[in-house]
């Protein structure tokens, strides 16, 4: 398992050297937008259309997920794979032949992942006893957005929220709403 803040998972987006499998989780909606949003600049983009597939964990299963990762990026050296809110696909709704199937496919994905893919699995929350899971956290990088663990972060966050809003706060009034709330997301919001 490695982890990353949500500024060293830019900044790794940013070289160009991304890892091949994400986990993306967290309180902090926004922040996990920003950052799965990212991934795409990874992609030049006149080719984004045909080497960046967004998928919903209600409507796509683990099989989906893998064959959008096996396909081979047109025209780039890349694919990116984003699955928003993968904790629905990673738990199915039923049992059957064909979700074992995809959740073996997608366990052996992750053992092996494409060196041509990056796979993003954006989640609110796991059932961190399932192995799939298990697995996936062993393997994947573990990006975890909206911890406040300090004033100072408590003013970034502030300062991110007010301007996802198209409007601006001075320095000092981030910095007194920051020392009030203190480093407690829920008293931040």
């Amino acid at each position: 398992m490695k982890a990353l803040s949500p500024q060293q998972a830019l900044d790794q987006i940013g070289s160009g050297d991304p890892d091949p499998v994400y986990l993306i989780l967290g309180d902090d909606e926004l922040e996990k937008a920003e950052v799965a949003d990212a991934f795409e600049q990874i992609v030049d983009e006149g080719v984004r259309a045909f080497n960046v597939e967004r998928l919903h964990g209600m409507d796509a299963s683990l099989g989906d997920v893998v064959e959008a990762t096996r396909m081979l990026p047109m025209m780039a050296s890349r694919r990116v794979v984003i699955l928003r809110r993968a904790e629905l696909a990673l738990v199915p709704k039923r049992e059957s032949k064909a979700v074992t199937a995809d959740l073996e496919a997608f366990d052996a994905y992750l053992d092996a992942p494409s060196d041509h893919a990056t796979l993003v699995l954006v989640c609110d929350d796991l059932d961190r006893r399932r192995n799939t899971t298990k697995r996936l956290i062993a393997n994947a990088t573990i990006v975890t957005c909206g911890v406040v663990e300090s004033v100072a972060d408590a003013e970034r966050w502030v300062r991110r929220r007010v301007a996802a809003e198209d409007v601006s706060i001075e320095p000092a009034a981030a910095r007194m709403v920051a020392a009030l709330a203190g480093p407690d997301l829920s008293r931040l919001r």
